[in-house]
């Protein structure tokens, strides 16, 4: 029983976490309509106040640069942890060897 539980923290566990997180931005609430206002909030805290069209520009660059990066996190965390046996045999099967 100790070593399925140990296998669920090493392999299922951060899969499951990922997959949270995956949801959770696939919500209205981390929409580019919520986050422009909060966008703005933030700037108005610091005294930058930029037009709707600037701040449509910023928010748009700011979610695909935080995509880029939430992206490479999770899967790159995904393959630190999961290579294990199984994920060694997909990555070269992707690999073509």
């Amino acid at each position: 029983m100790r070593h399925a539980r140990e296998l669920f923290w090493r392999y299922w566990l951060p899969v499951l976490v990922m997959l949270a997180l995956i949801k959770l931005e696939s919500t209205a609430t981390m929409s580019s309509g919520h986050t422009v206002h909060l966008l703005r909030a933030l700037l108005g805290a610091v005294g930058i106040h930029l037009s709707y069209f600037h701040l449509d520009v910023l928010n748009f660059l700011l979610r695909k640069a935080c995509l880029l990066y939430t992206s490479f996190l999770k899967y790159g965390t995904l393959r630190k942890i999961n290579c294990g046996p199984a994920a060694k045999v997909w990555v070269r099967a992707a690999k073509g060897t």
